[in-house]
């Protein structure tokens, strides 16, 4: 399946689990064929209706089964976490520039300073998720540092999934 057309039916599916609140699989399934018999296209009705409801008792049955625990739903937790902060990167990288210093008259370049910049581009964790940018000023102290943490956090990473190899975790590089 595409992409889109498989995110289309997780989605569904997590959308059908908040209803189950108040419905079980029967439920849905009913309300689902109500508004398929009254909103489909004529089309889908010719060509899907009599699947769809040849195979209302295997939906109903999946339906019931998708409990709290569903890795679906672990997922989707385990998405939502990730995402949870205020401020979520969206890239960021180091500009090396030279600043020429000047002398008092203008004309003349006495020395030069080499400086990095680190520019983050990032979103805000608002429902409008405005992007916003912004740069901090580095010497080279600054880089070894900030590569001495990026470091860290990576030994730091690869530590937990060692040691929580049987808790499944999550991470972007595993």
């Amino acid at each position: 399946m595409e992409r889109s057309v498989v995110y289309d039916v997780l989605f569904g599916l997590l959308n059908i689990n908040r209803s189950k609140r108040k419905l079980d699989g029967k439920g849905i399934v009913s309300l689902l064929t109500e508004s398929l018999e009254r909103d489909a296209p004529d089309e889908w009705k010719d060509d899907y209706r009599k699947k769809w409801l040849a195979m209302r008792g295997q939906v109903e049955s999946a339906i019931d089964t998708i409990s709290n625990d569903h890795p679906m739903l672990i997922s989707q937790k385990a998405e939502r976490l990730a995402y949870l902060h205020e401020n979520l990167l969206i890239h960021a990288h180091v500009v090396t520039d030279i600043r020429p210093v000047f002398d008092s008259a203008g004309d003349k370049i006495l020395e030069s300073i080499v400086m990095h910049s680190l520019m983050v581009h990032y979103s805000t964790g608002s429902h409008q998720q405005e992007h916003r940018n912004i740069s901090f000023s580095l010497d080279n102290i600054d880089i070894d540092d900030l590569y001495q943490a990026c470091a860290r956090a990576k030994r730091k990473a690869a530590a937990i999934r060692q040691h929580a190899s049987n808790l499944n975790p999550i991470s972007p590089d595993a």
